[in-house]
């Protein structure tokens, strides 16, 4: 018995029951040790056991039924056909059951489906061939040798060279700026030397003065007289 090939059979359970439930508690069956498995389907297309047709399931399924080995209207269950009669597919007419992974009208399906993947998938690139030359290697190889270039002259050898002249320093033209900074300083310094205000009303006395004085002799008179009273005004700070 251990030797001798048993067939496989399709069990459907409840979605609760899992693949490693059934491994672990059901491992023997009538004196036979058996394995559990996922079924695996090999079609790329899911196929309706009650109409035969391909692209959805039995429990979406509102057509008529059709057999899969005659094509007859009933379920496969039902059908009276023997091993001698010939298959009738259901989907393309031919001599073959209808669930034959190359019954034309699956194959076409399947190219169909190919096609679409092919289109909705993005462009792969191939990598471009590495270079066939070296380009550092190439560059070394083409690189001008010492001969090419002119010696530079040697300044212990060269006693006729001119001595290096000595560097001039640099000068910036003047900004507007600076023009203005040296007046404020100035008058800055006028301000701490002398009395302003005082220098003011000396000015102011001086052209009363000289307002008053109608001949040169008058004006030379006035500014003697301003000249005898010039301490009287207190210039220095």
């Amino acid at each position: 018995m251990k030797t001798k090939n048993r067939p496989l059979y399709l069990i459907v359970t409840d979605p609760a029951i899992t693949l490693d439930y059934l491994n672990r508690n059901v491992r023997v069956i009538s004196n036979t040790r058996i394995t559990w498995e996922l079924r695996r389907s090999v079609k790329m297309i899911i196929q309706c056991h009650n109409c035969q047709l391909w692209g959805h399931a039995t429990s979406n399924c509102g057509r008529a039924s059709r057999c899969l080995k005659c094509a007859g209207d009933h379920h496969t269950r039902a059908c009276l056909k023997t091993r001698e009669t010939p298959a009738n597919c259901a989907n393309c007419g031919g001599d073959h059951p209808a669930n034959y992974s190359k019954c034309p009208n699956y194959v076409e399906r399947i190219e169909r489906l190919e096609l679409k993947k092919a289109k909705s998938e993005p462009k792969k690139y191939s990598q471009a061939p590495p270079p066939k030359v070296n380009a550092w290697k190439e560059r070394e190889t083409n690189r001008p040798s010492r001969e090419h270039f002119p010696a530079l002259p040697n300044r212990g050898q060269n006693q006729n060279s001119a001595p290096p002249q000595p560097s001039q320093p640099r000068t910036s033209a003047p900004r507007a700026g600076d023009g203005f900074n040296e007046l404020n300083a100035e008058l800055d310094e006028l301000n701490r030397l002398v009395n302003l205000s005082e220098l003011a009303r000396a000015v102011r006395d001086l052209n009363n003065l000289l307002r008053a004085c109608p001949t040169n002799k008058d004006l030379f008179t006035a500014y003697q007289d301003f000249y005898d009273n010039i301490n009287s005004y207190k210039f220095r700070n």
